[in-house]
């Protein structure tokens, strides 16, 4: 899975923006995609998902509609969706919510 020891640099990187007020800060690492994502206060990403990701709360709450359900998370805790479960996300913070995000 990951072949070199790394630091990975966020801070040289630019915010890319959404129309839909999400944005992320990009490293790709082989072949995943480690990002810095960012949803402003009441951003939601409308597309459902398929792709599995790893991903870290640093700040404020995301909320994962699922398909049948759904996942808030809060600051300072880590998820988990499996490749294959749809789900959107939602920003239910009142402000920025941020996290670390690793693509399966």
């Amino acid at each position: 899975m990951w072949s070199t020891v790394s630091i990975l640099d966020f801070s040289d990187r630019a915010l890319k923006k959404n129309p839909d007020h999400t944005g992320f800060k990009e490293i790709l690492v082989g072949n995943k995609r480690v990002r810095i994502v960012e949803y402003e206060e009441n951003a939601s990403h409308p597309d459902w998902c398929t792709v599995g990701h790893i991903g870290f709360v640093l700040e404020g709450e995301i909320k994962y509609e699922l398909e049948k359900g759904e996942l808030k998370v809060q600051k300072g805790k880590g998820f988990i969706l499996p490749s294959g479960t749809r789900h959107r996300g939602h920003n239910v913070f009142p402000g920025v919510t941020r996290f670390f995000l690793i693509d399966e």
